[in-house]
């Protein structure tokens, strides 16, 4: 994965997310949309073979990086989660 920022505001940021696609995004935007500070959350691909998505946030208060980082620990911390409840269902570790 690699980010490419394309617009920083203080309320806003605008970046594409290479190598990755509707997955990962749909999962980031849940997380975001979860902040009450998150004014707006949401990504466009352009074509699906030759664009990568596009992720726009916007923030009502507080910083946007800020937003993005707490709904990336999020994630991580329901991934963690879900690796355990899995590694306990089939009775050994992952």
């Amino acid at each position: 994965m690699e980010l490419k920022l394309l617009k920083h505001t203080d309320n806003t940021l605008v970046f594409e997310i290479r190598g990755e696609g509707h997955t990962f995004c749909q999962l980031l935007q849940g997380a975001l949309l979860k902040n009450p500070a998150v004014e707006m959350a949401g990504y466009d691909i352009p074509h699906p073979q030759v664009a990568h998505p596009v992720f726009t946030l916007r923030v009502r208060e507080g910083r946007p990086e800020e937003a993005l980082k707490a709904a990336v620990e999020e994630l991580r911390k329901q991934l963690e989660e879900f690796r355990v409840k899995f590694a306990e269902s089939w009775g050994r570790s992952c």
